[in-house]
Parts: structure tokens; sequence; C-alpha cells
């Protein structure tokens, strides 16, 4: 090798190394890419380093309703979907896998599947994935759904609502006008509710009368799903 082609080849970035360097890649990705003020969830087998993230709410995943690191890792994907989208309720928006949690996305497929369906990654790099999860994109989650019926949802959101309005697709683990409250304090703008194999995806009877009371059906496509513009103030 000569002289050249040595200094060419040792002028290359270095590739990453260590867990400190971890740590600075995965704070600039998330300074450079998710707006001060939001809520961010971090796969961190508990290091408090990767959620202690400047001028942003810095979670744990999975966690303990007190904020402290769960201890374990979830029992299989469904329990990471749930939980996911329980955090959802309360507030997160948006989820980093640094590089030591990407086998999260192979060992838990439903998980990767839901997020691939349902919302929008944003920023990949060698050392870290960022997933903006405040809103629904797709009807990728409804159950019991019958064949063909997502794809139908998606192109009528597409058609009818504005593009960049926030929106957001009703599955079961919203439970109560309380789970509503927390998607208007997201930003939603649009609830899609769909049909489901059994009828309208309506998890309590309470959460469906505060939504034909209070807020505006935009649309009923009988076999398929209701619109509802969400009312806020």
């Amino acid at each position: 090798m000569n002289d050249a082609t040595l200094e060419k080849e040792t002028s290359k970035p270095a590739p990453f190394v260590g867990y400190s360097r971890l740590l600075v890649e995965v704070h600039v990705a998330v300074r450079t890419t998710v707006p001060r003020g939001r809520t961010v969830l971090v796969v961190s087998r508990g290091d408090e380093q990767f959620v202690r993230l400047e001028g942003r709410r810095g979670w744990h995943f999975p966690r303990h309703e007190d904020g402290r690191w769960a201890g374990f890792h979830p029992a299989g994907s469904q329990e990471a979907v749930e939980h996911l989208e329980s955090l959802r309720l309360q507030g997160a928006q948006y989820l980093v896998f640094p590089q030591t949690a990407f086998w999260w996305l192979d060992y838990y497929g439903g998980l990767a599947d839901h997020l691939e369906a349902r919302y929008k990654l944003i920023a990949t790099s060698e050392s870290c994935r960022i997933y903006d999860i405040r809103a629904g994109r797709t009807a990728g989650t409804m159950q019991a759904e019958p064949a063909g019926i997502a794809p139908r949802i998606g192109e009528i959101v597409q058609r009818l609502l504005p593009p960049d309005a926030e929106t957001e697709i009703l599955t079961g683990d919203a439970s109560a006008p309380d789970d509503l409250a927390r998607l208007i304090q997201l930003g939603i703008r649009f609830l899609v509710v769909p049909r489901s194999a059994s009828g309208w995806l309506m998890p309590s009877p309470q959460l469906e009368e505060q939504l034909r009371r209070h807020h505006r059906l935009v649309m009923c496509q009988e076999h398929l799903c209701e619109i509802y513009e969400l009312t806020h103030g």
C-alpha cells in the first residue's frame, strides 16, 4: 500500500466506536430532528443519560407509571404495541431506537410492523432510528377488519382530509373521554372510527357519546368508517 492510499484510508470517518459516542450521536439526532418541548420515548435499557434530552422530555421505553425504566423487556410484540399506544395516550410523541436497541425491530416483529404501518420514520442512521408517533397515518392496526378495508380507509383519508392535518385511527386502546382529551391535547384534528367485522370500533359507550355530542361528523360510510373533526379549545 503506497503513502497516498494509506492517507486516503486513514482519512475516512471512523466507524461507530464506543457507548459514549453512541450517546452523543443519539442526542445530536434528537436535537436536529425533534422540536423542543416534545415528549420522546427512548429504548434506553434504564440508562438515564439517554432520556436527559436538552429541551425535550425524555421517557424510558418501557417505563413504570412513576417514570422509572420498567426493568424488563416486553414479553412479546403485542405487549410492546399496547405499551407504546398507552404511552402515546399519555403524551409521548416520538420514539427513539438507539443502535443498541435495533434488535427490537427484529425480535418484536409485530411492533416493527405496527410502526411501519402507522407512523413515520423521520431519521435513520447507524446510531439510531427516530419515529414520529404523534398520529396514525394508516389504518394498519384495526382489529378484526374485513380484507381490504385498511387501504380503502387510507384512500378516503387522503382524498377527503387536508394532507397536513393530524389524523388518528381509533384502536381498541382508547377507552374513555379522557383518552379523547389526550388526543386533542396532542393536536389531533381528525379521528377515524373504523367499522370492524363486529361493528363500529367504539371501545366504550362513554367515548361514543362524547364523540357524537361534542365533535363534528365529517363523513360516515356505513360499511367502512366514520370520520370526526375534533373540537379544540
